[in-house]
């Protein structure tokens, strides 16, 4: 990643949030990945009139000492935006979790998160390529247009509701799915192209999967729950989760 790559990154955070004079950010962040990200986000939400009201640090421990919650909730409750940059392992430790879930189900502001770096992981029997090109991959996902992407979940959410999907690529098929509630006679394939990447494929088709999901979450539809994956040649598992 150049200094250029880095730059694009916060000018599509900063787009993406239109932060507002008197704001107050609260970030998330790990020192040992993306430091360079910060200095130019930084300077994009100093120009904006936003500024940082306070960071958590990513920490690789599942323990929450006693009074944390407290204080986490105390920095969300003056947050109006979070930004949540990529980390070595994606995730966060409980009382962490519980005051993020806690602040975006009050509608406590706006927030941004990554799966560059933790969130990407080889799936099945497949190894990831070089980071090198994970990194291309995300830059060029950074060009998107929203409703370029838009048109693709909802072709990706009307094929995966029509009952079993099949997803290929030239060499093989990568994806399956059943919908618990659709004819079980009921097939559809989703074409790929062979410039389509396997990971933007597959961001693809598990985006929709969630996005539908809570869109049916929000309409009290069952549609979409439960559903069955297989990747890299493994079955379902036997409880249906």
């Amino acid at each position: 990643m150049t200094t250029a790559d880095y730059d694009k990154c916060a000018r599509r955070i900063a787009a993406a949030l239109k932060l507002a004079s008197g704001e107050r950010v609260l970030l998330k962040l790990d020192t040992r990945v993306f430091a360079p990200l910060v200095p130019p986000l930084q300077n994009l939400i100093r120009a904006s009139g936003a500024h940082i009201s306070g960071v958590v640090l990513a920490e690789d421990t599942e323990a929450s000492p006693d009074g944390e919650l407290d204080s986490l909730r105390r920095l969300f409750a003056v947050a109006d935006v979070f930004i949540w940059l990529p980390e070595i392992r994606q995730g966060n430790r409980p009382a962490l979790r519980r005051a993020i879930s806690e602040w975006l189900d009050e509608g406590g502001g706006r927030a941004v998160h990554f799966h560059w770096q933790g969130g990407s992981y080889p799936i099945g029997l497949s190894e990831l390529p070089s980071q090198d090109f994970i990194d291309r991959i995300y830059l060029a996902a950074l060009d998107v247009h929203p409703d370029e992407l838009e048109r693709q979940h909802r072709r990706a959410i009307a094929l995966l509701r029509s009952g079993r999907v099949r997803v290929t690529t030239a060499r093989e098929p990568i994806f399956r799915s059943r919908s618990a509630t659709a004819p079980s006679a009921a097939r559809s394939v989703m074409p790929v192209e062979r410039a389509w990447n396997p990971l933007a494929l597959a961001s693809i088709v598990i985006s929709s999967c969630l996005r539908a999901f809570c869109e049916s979450r929000r309409s009290k539809s069952r549609r979409m729950v439960p559903f069955f994956f297989r990747c890299g040649g493994r079955s379902p598992p036997r409880d249906g989760t």
